[in-house]
């Protein structure tokens, strides 16, 4: 491959991705990170239901799929022009929970009559 000289990818280089820095060029991925944290979360505590079944195993191994895609949207773990797929992503999910958790919320407080 012609560009294998430039991109210099190792797997340990995906490691990369989860540091927090606030040096200027990296303020904008620490900020991501946050949100990849957020969504997550969010995510994990939408699962959670009372009983436990069969169904919460399917969604945690999709969460863990779907966790597995975003970080590789930015193998390299570089900060800047690389990491546009995996800024994006990352927004859009964390909004895509964030539907999710008002959904819930407002499901919840109609029925409670509220």
């Amino acid at each position: 491959n012609i560009y294998a000289q430039y991109l210099r990818f190792s797997p340990k280089n995906i490691w990369r991705i989860f540091t927090f820095s606030f040096e200027p060029q990296m303020v904008v991925h620490t900020f991501t990170l946050s949100v990849f944290i957020v969504w997550v979360s969010s995510f994990i505590l939408l699962s959670i239901e009372k009983t436990f079944s069969k169904r919460i195993v399917v969604k945690f191994l999709a969460l863990i799929f779907v966790v597995a895609a975003v970080v590789l949207m930015n193998p390299t773990g570089k900060a800047g022009m690389s990491e546009n797929g995996f800024i994006l992503i990352h927004f859009a999910l964390f909004v895509l929970v964030s539907g999710l958790l008002m959904q819930r919320f407002i499901e919840k407080s109609v029925l409670s009559g509220r």
